[in-house]
């Protein structure tokens, strides 16, 4: 980074900074205005999306390390609560593009710990599936199987206990096509069957709701490119076929439906 640069860094962190200051400070003066102690929340909030998409993590650590305090404070309150898990989610996301894969694990550890201590928070409990879905994707891409099962079984166990939830079986829904996808292959195919079980059986529970219609899709898709090239498992690839097929008859105005089935591919929506 050349001087200029560093200069600029600094008087944007100072700037930004300053802002969160005066938030701050109107809470510190009237610590009973809720207004004033969620504006800062959601501040901090916002100020972990702009440094995450200027690729900062130095500042979303900062801005983290102001919103812990704020917790200490008033974790007590549901709001906090929420915004706090939606900050350490997003700071993932980030994280992960940057290719800070420790620092976004150590995330999800926090996020994991944090939900657990609100189970009636349903905005942590979804905020906890979002991680732990960008964390099978984390883990996936970088071939790392172990903590990928790991994983999914926690996601299951999660969507599971709130099965009211459309969000987090929405989440289970993704968790368990990306798992699939990256069990099979690694060659771990007797891993990624049962999951293509309970992918089928849950998208079977929203028959009319388009994005599950679409995660059943994208989960036949994904695991007939990858079963197709062991002969061993023809079987499971013809019968992923016909329900494809099927599919795109029962569907015939699901864009997403037809576009895979046409093509066999997960193509672009």
């Amino acid at each position: 980074m050349s001087e200029d640069d560093e200069k600029r860094k600094q008087e944007f962190y100072e700037r930004t900074m300053g802002q969160l200051d005066e938030m701050c400070a109107k809470v510190i003066e009237d610590p009973d205005d809720q207004m004033r102690l969620l504006r800062y929340a959601k501040g901090l909030v916002n100020t972990i999306t702009i440094f995450g998409m200027s690729g900062d993590p130095e500042g979303i650590d900062l801005v983290l390390n102001r919103f812990r305090i704020l917790v200490e404070e008033y974790g007590n309150i549901d709001e906090i609560q929420i915004q706090f898990a939606t900050a350490l989610a997003n700071s993932m996301s980030y994280l992960m593009k940057k290719q800070k894969f420790e620092q976004t694990y150590e995330r999800l550890e926090e996020l994991r710990m944090f939900a657990r201590s609100y189970p009636m928070n349903m905005s942590c409990q979804r905020s906890l599936a979002g991680g732990l879905v960008n964390s099978i994707i984390n883990f996936g891409q970088r071939g790392l199987m172990e903590p990928v099962k790991q994983i999914i079984r926690e996601l299951l166990v999660l969507a599971n206990a709130h099965k009211e939830n459309h969000e987090i079986q929405l989440a289970l829904a993704k968790g368990l096509v990306n798992s699939l996808g990256y069990l099979s292959k690694n060659q771990q195919f007797d891993m990624a069957i049962p999951l293509i079980d309970e992918l089928m059986a849950l998208t079977e529970a929203y028959p009319d709701d388009e994005d599950f219609i679409l995660q059943r899709a994208n989960g036949i898709v994904t695991a007939m490119g990858a079963f197709a090239k062991d002969e061993e498992y023809i079987d499971v690839v013809e019968e992923l076929e016909d329900e494809l097929e099927r599919m795109a008859k029962v569907y015939p105005d699901h864009e997403g439906v037809q576009l895979r089935a046409k093509t066999r591919s997960l193509g672009r929506d």
